[in-house]
């Protein structure tokens, strides 16, 4: 289904009516909410092909070469979010911390995403208000599973 979206935007030919146009996506999906994911690695692993790696399937030499490429891809996918409170719930991608895991104990969703090849084209929100032990815990999980951070919230006030 999410590759049917995709090629039905592709169709517009944005790519082509605006040149260095970038196209990116916001995937909401992927957190979970408390403090374990339920998810099993199947699930983990069907959601992260449909919701990251067929939006970005045009844009790898591979793809590209093979001709099996979508009309319209992701230059970029932003994954929400790594630990933030919304709606009265805590919605993170790790499972909550504990002394054994600062920053987060790994779960199917996170194995997902770092099995993936390569973490370029992927980013995650991150509120530093809200970390899960510390901020250099946080990011350097991330950082295993992502190439870019995008920090949010940081004009709220001074960071822990």
């Amino acid at each position: 289904m999410i590759g049917n979206l995709w090629s039905a935007l592709g169709r517009q030919g944005w790519e082509s009516k605006l040149p260095g146009l970038a196209i990116g996506a916001r995937e909401t999906s992927l957190a979970h909410s408390g403090p374990t994911n339920p998810l099993t690695a199947a699930e983990a692993a069907r959601l992260v092909k449909e919701r990251i790696d067929i939006p970005l399937r045009g844009n790898n030499d591979h793809t590209r070469n093979s001709g099996r490429s979508l009309p319209l891809t992701a230059d970029h996918i932003v994954l929400w979010t790594w630990r933030q409170t919304f709606g009265g719930q805590t919605w993170r991608l790790a499972d909550a911390a504990t002394r054994d895991h600062p920053g987060g104990r790994p779960n199917a969703m996170l194995d997902a995403l770092r099995a993936r090849h390569s973490r370029t084209q992927l980013s995650v929100t991150y509120n530093p208000h809200e970390p899960e032990t510390s901020i250099p815990d946080d990011i350097r999980i991330i950082s295993a599973s992502a190439s870019t951070i995008y920090v949010v919230g940081v004009l709220l006030g001074r960071l822990r």
